[in-house]
Formats: structure tokens, sequence, C-alpha cells
């Protein structure tokens, strides 16, 4: 546990938690339909150890999706993808992407860098 509250996952310890799997496609605001693809990595439930936290999925780019301990209790599927039909993720999506059911586009988030879990009491990390 660092200073702020926050714990640094990498890469390699990820994978090591229970992995789950699922299959997602995605209808963009556009109408654009992809097909669904099998995905495997961590239910995000997993990621959050006590109710009540804020987690904040934030990608490479900078973008970020910011999620409630409430939200997550709701949905059962969404994991933190670290492999697409048995591969490591391709391009902009690597090495993890935010997927499953009820997420808007925008919230699909892939080259996630960070996820930062903000227990009730801990200090914000920037």
């Amino acid at each position: 546990m660092g200073p702020s509250g926050t714990r640094a996952l990498t890469l390699e310890q990820l994978r090591k938690l229970p992995a789950t799997g699922g299959q997602a496609g995605v209808k963009s605001s556009t109408g654009k339909v992809t097909l669904p693809a099998h995905y495997e990595g961590v239910d995000l439930r997993d990621l959050v150890a006590a109710a009540g936290c804020t987690v904040d999925v934030i990608a490479g780019d900078g973008a970020k999706v910011t999620l409630d301990s409430s939200r997550l209790e709701r949905n059962d599927g969404l994991i933190v993808a670290c492999l697409l039909d048995g591969a490591p993720l391709p391009g902009k999506s690597f090495p993890l992407r935010l997927t499953g059911p009820g997420l808007k586009d925008e919230e699909r988030i892939g080259g996630i860098a960070r996820i930062v879990v903000h227990a009730p009491g801990a200090t914000r990390a920037r």
C-alpha cells in the first residue's frame, strides 16, 4: 500500500488473479457493429477489495472511466481484459481493455495504463 492509500499491480500480478472470461461485442454510437469475441481477464469486482470504493480506469492517452462500487456490484460482467480470443489484445487496446455489459461506448477504453482504487477516507492519488 502506497502512502496515498493506493496499490499498484503489475501486468504479471494482474494475470495471477482469478481469471474470468466472456463474450463481448460492441455497437458504436454511429451504429457500427463489432461481432462478439472472447475476452479473458480479471473481474473488476475482484480488484475492489471493499465496498464503498471508487475505481478510476485510466488509459495511456488520458481517457478515464470512474466506476463506483455500487455500479460494480450490479454488474457481474465487467472485466479488465488482457486477452482477445486467446491472444494479447491488438492495437490501441493493448495491454488491457475495460469491457463488458452495461458500459457506454466511451467507457470501453483500451490501452489501460493505470487502475486506481480509492478507498473511503484515503487520500486521492493524482
